[in-house]
């Protein structure tokens, strides 16, 4: 086979390669200028820092002087920030050249504090008072009736439970029931006088025995207790307490008792005592010790009692007692039990006072009367209308108003 024909049978194939192999070097070609053009200035060390050797020290932060100049208020920053949003002023650069202690601080509000960008302009919003600063509620209580009422242990109130101890817990005779047809505190009933001092020996060993409230489980519980914010009940009739409860018709008017329960946070530091009298019972347990008896013919001989002067200067009646002397912390919250109680039926009355030791109070009408005390309250609460000395005893206008 001649030159010529070898050449034409191998041509075809040999210009195919030869296009490939120019199209192949002219797209490299143009790749590497691309790269390199990308690539050079960024490792190709140019200037004056091409003629420094290389080192591997790190130069020095900036210094930061002692003093900063002072700074707006952050929350006014973040506000601002957030009522229109707009890049940083600064570059990253400068961010990672400062160092730690010249950095602004920075503080998060709480979620609730931060306003909602919605477009339109926020104004600064002024933090929620915490429970701590907000104003105690001083309006004055109205005691419908003193004996108590419709309230909650958690308005300040103590709460009283009446149990009717001529009555079992299913409403049959119990031991103390006497006669139901007479009442009277000069009754020579036998079955009265009887029960009269049945009742009177239970409750000297209800309170001696450190008040177990079990023991009155087998009598007649009222179902719904009444709330009071203090224990000021001028003279009236027995017959009340019951009504009090909405329970005359299942409890008669003698041989009751009401147990207050509850606690109060003190105003003021000092050396205390409860004064009081009731016709018939009150005592006073405060931090699980009795501290008052100013039961009309006294319960324990184990409680300190001190006359003070007449219940009621210009009527006929029983003798305000102080009791035992205890330290009060302001502040502080201390668990209180109050007991009232009605024996043979008739009139009633019942007043708890408080005296601070040191303090100088004003005089009743009569020296011998003793002073007027303030009025021992678990909230402000407005005074019954009475008269004084006649069927109540004259009292301070500052009354002790707990916390």
């Amino acid at each position: 086979m001649s030159n010529l024909r070898k050449l034409q049978k191998f041509l075809p194939v040999g210009a195919l390669g030869i296009s490939l192999i120019l199209h192949l070097a002219i797209f490299l070609g143009i790749s590497g200028i691309i790269i390199i053009q990308a690539v050079a200035p960024k490792v190709i060390p140019t200037g004056d820092y091409a003629q420094q050797a290389p080192t591997s020290d790190i130069p020095p932060p900036p210094e930061v002087p002692d003093e900063q100049p002072s700074t707006p208020n952050p929350a006014t920053q973040e506000d601002a920030a957030l009522d229109a949003p707009q890049t940083p002023s600064f570059s990253i650069d400068q961010i990672s050249s400062a160092s730690a202690s010249s950095a602004p601080a920075f503080t998060i509000a709480p979620p609730s504090a931060l306003p909602i960008n919605s477009g339109a302009t926020q104004q600064p919003q002024t933090p929620e008072k915490s429970a701590n600063t907000e104003k105690r509620n001083t309006a004055p209580r109205t005691m419908s009736n003193p004996f108590g009422g419709n309230v909650r242990q958690e308005d300040g109130a103590v709460m009283g439970t009446m149990y009717d101890l001529k009555q079992t817990a299913d409403r049959k005779p119990s031991s103390y029931v006497g006669d139901p047809n007479e009442a009277g505190m000069n009754s020579k009933n036998s079955k009265e006088n009887e029960a009269n001092n049945g009742y009177h020996q239970f409750l000297t060993k209800f309170v001696e025995g450190g008040w177990n409230e079990n023991s009155l489980n087998g009598f007649y519980k009222v179902e719904k207790p009444i709330g009071a914010f203090q224990l000021f009940i001028p003279r009236i009739s027995a017959d009340d307490a019951p009504k009090a409860f909405n329970a005359e018709r299942y409890v008669k008017p003698k041989r009751w008792v009401i147990i207050y329960r509850g606690s109060f946070t003190a105003p003021a530091d000092g050396t205390y005592r409860f004064v009081g009298i009731c016709d018939d019972i009150l005592v006073v347990r405060l931090k699980n010790q009795n501290v008052l008896d100013g039961s009309l013919g006294g319960v324990s001989n184990s409680i300190p009692r001190e006359k003070i002067g007449p219940a009621m200067g210009n009527t006929p009646g029983g003798t305000l007692w102080a009791g035992s002397w205890f330290q009060l912390v302001a502040g502080q919250t201390y668990p209180i039990q109050i007991m009232i109680g009605e024996q043979p039926g008739g009139v009633f009355y019942a007043f708890l006072l408080i005296e601070k030791k040191g303090e100088e109070y004003q005089s009743r009408q009569n020296k011998d009367w003793g002073p007027m005390l303030p009025v021992f309250q678990l909230a402000p609460t407005n005074m019954p209308r009475y008269d004084a000395e006649r069927t109540g005893p004259a009292v301070s206008k500052k009354a002790f108003i707990c916390q």
